[in-house]
């Protein structure tokens, strides 16, 4: 881990087919990298691999990533365009936080997992579409993002965690899902641009506040 974490004035990375595992800190703290792609042998991205990386702009996933780990890209500032790979199962805690640039991503069909703090202070993030595969939104998930107008449930989902969005202030319309059947504390609190809400038939739970 770390093998190249703080390498200032390393601009490109190329990854070849057959590396299988990013470490932890990999690459953190490389602040001049601008582009990277991340080959489809690499099932594994590490606890924040690429942290730091402020002038990364251009971040496409390979199919065969099966999980990006804790914080990989937080407080990569400059990054505006994510391609996630189709075999993609989970996105842990922190592991876009930060990226203040971040104007659209996709997610993939196999996509199970979102953990907490995922995209917290996404500022640029103005539409998300969430799978079918999709199970779980963890807390805080994206909170503060505060430009984030648009966001497109689907059957599947199951649970929507404590402050998943609280403070995404731009949200004018939310349709819960029949799937869902909790919605945590403070879920959607401090959203005072809400004008409609529908609430699935499945929900049992809905959290204080």
């Amino acid at each position: 881990s770390e093998a190249f974490a703080y390498c200032d004035k390393l601009k490109t990375v190329n990854f070849s087919e057959g590396l299988e595992t990013i470490g932890n800190r990999a690459f953190a703290g490389c602040t001049k990298i601008t582009s990277i792609v991340i080959p489809d042998s690499v099932t594994e991205i590490g606890q924040y691999a690429f942290e730091d990386c402020s002038a990364l702009e251009d971040l496409t996933i390979g199919n065969g990533t099966l999980t990006i780990g804790y914080g990989a890209f937080s407080d990569c500032i400059e990054l505006a365009s994510v391609k996630l790979g189709n075999k993609l199962e989970s996105i842990a805690n922190y592991a876009f936080s930060g990226c203040i640039h971040l104007t659209s991503i996709n997610f993939p069909e196999r996509l199970k997992y979102i953990y907490g703090n995922a995209f917290v202070n996404c500022d640029a993030l103005t539409e998300i579409s969430l799978p079918e595969s999709l199970m779980s939104i963890s807390g805080k998930a994206f909170a503060s993002c505060d430009k984030l107008k648009t966001v497109n449930f689907s059957e599947g989902l199951e649970t929507i965690g404590n402050e998943a969005f609280t403070g995404c202030t731009k949200i004018t319309s939310i349709v819960i899902p029949n799937s869902v059947t909790e919605i945590g504390q403070y879920a959607f609190s401090s959203c005072s641009g809400l004008e409609d809400l529908t609430i699935g038939n499945g929900t049992l739970t809905i959290g204080y506040g």
